[in-house]
C-alpha cells in the first residue's frame, strides 16, 4: 500500500510524474555511474553525468544522502531494487566515504 493510499490528503505540492523522473535521474547519475552502483549515491553530479569535483563534499558519499534518496525512490517509485542499490553499500561494505565528516 503506498502512502498516497494510506494518507489520501496529504497535499501533493508537485506532479508526481515529474518527482518520479527527477528522483530516477538522480538514481541513475548519482548511484549507478560510480562503482557500478554499489557505492551508494554520490553527494554531487554535473548535468550527463560527470562527478563535480569543484568541492571535496560533492566527491563524497554519504550514508544519509544515500538513505534519504532510497526513501524517497521507495516512497514515490515503490521499488526494492532502488533501496538495494543506494543503501546496500552503506551498511554492508567497510569503506570510509566521507573525508570531511
Amino acid at each position: 500500500m503506498s502512502h498516497r493510499q494510506l494518507a489520501p490528503r496529504v497535499l501533493q505540492v508537485f506532479p508526481t510524474e515529474k518527482v518520479r523522473s527527477a528522483l530516477k535521474t538522480v538514481f541513475d547519475n548519482n548511484v549507478q555511474r560510480f562503482g557500478g552502483g554499489r557505492m551508494g549515491a554520490i553527494n554531487g553530479c554535473k548535468p550527463g553525468g560527470a562527478p563535480d569535483r569543484t568541492t571535496v563534499q560533492s566527491e563524497e558519499f554519504w550514508t544519509g544522502v544515500s538513505y534519504a534518496l532510497a526513501a524517497n525512490l521507495l516512497q514515490e517509485v515503490s521499488s526494492r531494487t532502488f533501496l538495494s542499490a543506494a543503501v546496500s553499500p552503506c551498511v554492508s561494505e567497510p569503506i570510509l566515504h566521507c573525508r570531511t565528516c
